[in-house]
């Protein structure tokens, strides 16, 4: 996840009159084409338009967008850097699910909890993606098997605390008794992580990780 700190805004003095007026008077008779002004980010072709320095064009456009985004008018068009994305998964459709979810990023893929503890080990990650049942006996069983399950995974998360601390950790089993209990222990452990069924999951994944 990438932060963007901005610097403070300039005080414009009495000396230097606002162009505000300009920008918006500019914007509304069509400068830009027909684009919506809530989406304007070319700061280039404002400074061309108008008679005002570019540092103060600067100044009054994040004024602007600052009040469009208030007013739930701003979009944010801007690219996310990639991320690193770790699943753990024994289908293989999934992985090419979460592959096409995430692409442009970088994911590691574990099938089995050793792969898992070896990736989580030797990487930081982003996002966390873990599932429960990781071998065909699992699907139809009411039986823990918490060694081999992504119950281990969680278990081993927990006691390790110093690893992925700052991972989004998300559960995308369909069991979800196993999903249930692999949160709690994750959580148990001061850890967050969150348990989102499988087919709400590409939902999920728009809203935390957005392009």
């Amino acid at each position: 996840m990438i932060f963007t700190v901005c610097q403070q805004p300039r005080i414009v003095t009495s000396r230097r009159r606002s162009c505000l007026p300009q920008v918006l008077s500019s914007v509304s008779s069509g400068i830009f084409g027909g684009t919506n002004v809530a989406s304007c980010t070319n700061l280039e072709k404002v400074r061309l338009s108008l008679s005002c320095p570019e540092d103060l064009i600067h100044t009054e456009m994040r004024f602007l967008h600052s009040l469009l985004s208030k007013l739930g008018l701003s979009k944010t068009n801007a690219e996310r850097h990639p991320i690193r994305v770790f699943l753990l998964d024994d289908d293989i459709r999934r992985h090419e699910w979460f592959a096409l979810r995430f692409k442009g990023d970088f994911i590691d893929v574990a099938h089995n909890v050793e792969q898992a503890q070896e990736f989580l080990c030797a990487n930081s990650y982003d996002a966390i993606f873990l599932d429960h049942d990781l071998h065909p006996e699992h699907y139809a069983s009411d039986l823990p098997d918490d060694e081999r399950t992504g119950y281990a995974i969680a278990s081993w998360l927990a006691s390790n605390p110093e690893l992925q601390r700052a991972s989004t950790i998300l559960v995308h089993t369909r069991n979800a008794d196993g999903a249930v209990r692999m949160v709690e222990k994750l959580r148990g452990s001061g850890r967050t992580a969150e348990y989102v069924p499988f087919p709400m999951l590409a939902e999920r994944i728009k809203h935390y990780w957005r392009r």
